[in-house]
């Protein structure tokens, strides 16, 4: 009789068990989009049941859309005593449009949103932080450098910090009846010059 106890005990909690980790493995987190300034993406939203925008770390100021496309509940938006700022959104239609939302922090973003009939869903945008740009100075020839090579060359000379280079002259036509030849090369640390005979 003790077994049978034990027995009935053992599969109640092995069915409470299972009930409880499908309960867990229910609930499912917000879907979660990083983007950077102006970034557009493209969603599947449900139609049938309001769907929660917000951005994290800023508030949304401004949404954009087709008039009566979009059932909006801005309630938490206009709450000045809100720290979430969240939208819920519903689309009114049955095909892709598109919403632009704006944040206090004057990030743009633009969902094109396409409706379904599935569960509403919790969408948590998140700002990429921005790659500050690093200046390169390129290794370009002052002006005055380039002018004292060509007054070289020109001369006959083989200009300041370039060594003459050894070239086999074979002519080629530029135009029908243009014809040039290779005449020098002189190579230096950062360019290189040429002298043609036309």
């Amino acid at each position: 009789m003790t077994n049978s106890i034990y027995d009935k005990a053992k599969k109640t909690i092995f069915l409470i068990s299972c009930l409880c980790s499908g309960i867990v493995g229910a609930s499912t987190a917000p879907s979660i989009i990083a983007f950077e300034e102006g970034e557009q993406f493209n969603l599947t939203l449900s139609s049938i049941n309001f769907n929660r925008v917000f951005v994290e770390g800023e508030s949304i100021t401004k949404l954009s859309y087709p008039e009566h496309a979009i059932t909006v509940d801005k309630s938490e938006m206009d709450n000045p005593e809100s720290t979430d700022s969240s939208v819920y959104i519903k689309p009114n239609f049955q095909v892709p449009i598109t919403l632009f939302l704006t944040t206090d922090k004057g990030h743009h973003v633009s969902l094109t949103l396409t409706p379904d009939e599935s569960v509403g869903k919790t969408l948590r945008l998140v700002p990429r932080a921005q790659t500050k740009l690093k200046f390169v100075k390129l290794d370009t020839p002052d002006a005055s450098e380039v002018d004292e090579a060509i007054a070289a060359m020109k001369a006959g000379e083989t200009p300041k910090e370039f060594n003459e280079k050894r070239v086999i002259p074979s002519p080629f036509y530029i135009k029908k009846n243009i014809r040039v030849t290779l005449e020098k090369q002189y190579q230096g640390k950062r360019f290189t010059g040429y002298v043609y005979r036309l």
